[in-house]
């Protein structure tokens, strides 16, 4: 929760470490770090004049200001389902929707394309205050105590719930977290990487690194206050330093991106041309599957047995144990569902290696997964011990993409571990 001291100390920062690369005008650059960046804050007024400044820059979704946006809500998830007694079977009778990421991906392109659009027409002021209005949001979400907000997030007072009261109300987790001071934060080197050739690859690959630095700024603002709890508030500095950081660095990812498509000058993106599923954050996923997935959602490049141990992502392919070193791996249920969103038009083919862990092979394993692509199945296998995996390539994965699973027919709730090891994408 960045006041606006922070929010400038914050986002000059990120012009700092793009000054190699490309220099905003003078004055767009000092009213981006001393007056933009707060636009978010200051459209919170009751001043008719500042609101009527403001409004055009403000992107607003069922009446929600991009600025705090709404948790990835889990109940459905795992929480509710209903006996289908003719089919001996469990379903669920909620549908899901992410409503941070319908948020988030409606924002960033509202926030990226009119930046993309001013900065082309060398309207750099203009642009300038779409992209303080996009930083606030990320600088906010990323940075202290709305943290605890946004994907995969609750609210913001649940600390003031988990640790006990204090006696000193100057003490409780909100007012330590909101204290949060990046003034004395030592400099460090910082090199700024593409996100996407194209508004939508930005989007898609920015989202990721949202909901990353967003868990990970979680997990510091707890440490931070147990460590003042516990008398170790001299460990707190490198986790100021090591949330900043982060920010700061997937916020300069963002903006360098945009100048380069505004500017159409694309250096260094081999990177772009081929990557793992893996890499991406899914807008749909299982949480809560069989075995030692009970208590977990999907897991990357490892697997877990039924001892909730580690063990390596594997599939039996022509009678031999593969193991793969990037993939993802999930505990079948009687409906698991892996949704990943692909701009439409951005890769030729998707290849993955799919099916059954060998480790959960018996005569009673019998899992379906069907392959979506574009909201649509396109393809349809039923895994079982003779027939445990096989290699896919599918055309022009876009839109809803992924995977879902469930229970060949006539087969009781098992114990499964899905495999899907090497899955890429390639332009």
């Amino acid at each position: 929760m960045p006041d606006p001291v922070q929010h400038s100390k914050l986002t000059k920062a990120v012009i700092d470490f793009l000054t190699p690369y490309f220099q905003l005008p003078e004055n767009a650059s000092k009213s981006l770090i001393e007056k933009y960046c707060c636009y978010p804050d200051d459209f919170l007024s009751q001043d008719k004049n500042v609101y009527e400044s403001i409004v055009p820059y403000m992107f607003i979704k069922n009446g929600i200001q991009f600025h705090y946006l709404p948790d990835t809500p889990f109940n459905e998830l795992y929480r509710y389902w209903l006996p289908k007694l003719e089919e001996q079977r469990l379903e669920k009778p909620k549908q899901f929707h992410n409503n941070n990421f319908e948020h988030a991906k409606g924002g960033f392109e509202f926030y990226l394309n009119s930046i993309v659009k001013c900065f082309s027409e060398d309207n750099y002021t203009e642009g300038a205050k779409f992209a303080g209005c996009l930083l606030h949001m990320l600088e906010d979400s990323s940075f202290g105590a709305h943290s605890l907000e946004g994907p995969y997030g609750t609210d913001l007072f649940v600390l003031e719930r988990l640790f006990e009261e204090q006696d000193d109300l100057s003490k409780t987790p909100l007012c330590i977290l909101t204290a949060l001071d990046c003034s004395k934060i030592k400099s460090f080197e910082y090199v700024p990487k593409l996100l996407g050739e194209s508004v939508q690859e930005i989007v898609m690959h920015l989202y990721a690194a949202y909901v990353k630095t967003v868990s990970r700024s979680r997990r510091i603002c707890f440490k931070i206050v147990q460590n003042v709890y516990n008398g170790n508030e001299n460990e707190n500095p490198a986790l100021v330093q090591e949330m900043f950081a982060n920010t700061i660095k997937f916020c300069t990812d963002m903006l360098f991106s945009v100048w380069a498509i505004a500017n159409q000058k694309f250096k260094d993106s081999k990177h772009l041309k081929k990557i793992s599923l893996s890499k991406l954050e899914p807008f749909e996923f299982p949480l809560s599957g069989s075995g030692g997935y009970r208590f977990l959602s999907y897991l990357k490049d490892i697997a877990v047995n039924s001892d909730i141990k580690k063990i390596p992502l594997q599939l039996k392919l022509d009678n031999k144990i593969i193991s793969f070193d990037k993939g993802i791996s999930l505990g079948s249920h009687y409906e698991a569902l892996l949704y990943y969103w692909i701009p439409k038009g951005l890769y030729l083919t998707f290849e993955a290696s799919i099916g059954l862990h060998p480790d959960s092979l018996n005569q009673k394993s019998g899992v379906k997964i069907q392959l979506i692509n574009d909201g649509k199945t396109v393809q349809e296998f039923d895994f079982n011990e003779e027939n445990s995996s096989v290699i896919i390539k599918i055309k022009k994965p876009q839109g809803n993409f992924g995977f879902k699973i469930s229970y060949t027919s006539g087969y009781p709730h098992q114990a499964n571990i899905i495999a899907i090891g090497n899955p890429i994408l390639q332009k």
